[in-house]
C-alpha cells in the first residue's frame, strides 16, 4: 500500500519507520534531558556536601595534631621527670642515660633537647616549679618573698639539696642567677640607680647570695636554724641591708643639694 505525499509515493511500512525514527528522536532528548537533570542535581549535592566534608577533614587533621602535640608534651615531661630522677640518685645524667631508662632512642631524647644546655633549661624550670621559685619585680617583694622561697626550699629538701650537691646541679643552678640578676637590678633600681656601677653589681650580688638556696642550706645546717627561723633570719638581713640603702640614698640625695647650693653665686656672694 502507498500513500501519496506531495508528487512522491511512499509506503505505509516507510511512514511507520519514520514515525517510529521520530518518537525514538524525541525520547533520546528527553532522556538526555533528564541524564542533564540528574548530573546537575549530583553535582548540587556535591557542592552542598563539600564544606561538611571539608569540617570534617579539618576536624580528624585537629584531632591527630592534637594527639600528636599530646604524644610530644608526654614524651617531653618523661624525659625531664627522668633526669630529676637520676639528679636525685646519682648527681648527673645524659641523654644516652635517660634513654636507657625510659626505653625510648637515644635520638628520641636529642629530638626533644639537642643539647645538654637545653635539658639543664628544663631541669632547672621543673626545680622552679616544684619549689615555687620566682624572684622579685619590686623592692616590697623582696622581702614578701624571701621567707616563702626558704619555706618551699623546706618543703621540697631532699631536692633541693640533689641539686646543691651535685655536678649538674650547679649548671641548673646557673640558670637560676642568669634570671635572678636582671630581677634583682630591677627591683633595686630606685636604690642604687645613682650607685657606680662597680656598686650596683656588689648590692646585686649580696641581695642574689641571700635569695637562694645555698644560703639555705647554709642557715640550716652551719647556724643550726629550723626552716622557720632561716626565713625570719634571711627577711631582717634583707630588711636591714635595705634600710642601708635608704639612708645612704637619702645622705646621697642631701649632699648633692647642699653641693649644688655650695656653688651658686648667692652662696659666694655670702662668703665674700
Amino acid at each position: 500500500m502507498f500513500l501519496a505525499v506531495g508528487k512522491a509515493r511512499v509506503s505505509l511500512a516507510q511512514v511507520t519507520a519514520g514515525l517510529k525514527l521520530t518518537q525514538m528522536a524525541e525520547e533520546g532528548k528527553l532522556r538526555m534531558r533528564s541524564a542533564r537533570r540528574w548530573r546537575e542535581s549530583i553535582r548540587m549535592q556535591i557542592d552542598r556536601s563539600m564544606p561538611l566534608c571539608q569540617y570534617y577533614d579539618m576536624k580528624v587533621e585537629t584531632r591527630e595534631r592534637s594527639l600528636r602535640e599530646r604524644q610530644k608534651e608526654s614524651t617531653h615531661g618523661e624525659i625531664v621527670d627522668t633526669a630529676m630522677e637520676m639528679i636525685l640518685k646519682t648527681g648527673d645524667f645524659s641523654h644516652e642515660a635517660i634513654a636507657g631508662a625510659t626505653g625510648m632512642a637515644a635520638r628520641t631524647v636529642y629530638r626533644h633537647f639537642p643539647s645538654r644546655e637545653e635539658l639543664i633549661a628544663a631541669t632547672w624550670d621543673k626545680l622552679r616549679a616544684r619549689t615555687g621559685t620566682r624572684f622579685p619585680r619590686t623592692e616590697e617583694e623582696i622581702l614578701e618573698l624571701a621567707p616563702e622561697v626558704y619555706g618551699n626550699f623546706d618543703q621540697n629538701e631532699k631536692l633541693v639539696r640533689a641539686f646543691l650537691f651535685s655536678g649538674v646541679g650547679s649548671e641548673v643552678r646557673d640558670r637560676g642567677a642568669r634570671e635572678g640578676r636582671p630581677a634583682f637590678r630591677a627591683a633595686l633600681k630606685d636604690l642604687v640607680g645613682g650607685l657606680p656601677v662597680r656598686k650596683q653589681k656588689q648590692v646585686v650580688a649580696v641581695f642574689l647570695a641571700l635569695y637562694s638556696a645555698p644560703a639555705w642550706q647554709m642557715m640550716r645546717d652551719r647556724g643550726e636554724l629550723s626552716g622557720e627561723d632561716a626565713g625570719q633570719a634571711v627577711r631582717w638581713a634583707l630588711s636591714a641591708l635595705l634600710a642601708s640603702l635608704k639612708k645612704d640614698s637619702i645622705l646621697s640625695t642631701k649632699g648633692n643639694r647642699n653641693g649644688k647650693s655650695g656653688n651658686s653665686p648667692d652662696s659666694t656672694a655670702g662668703r665674700r
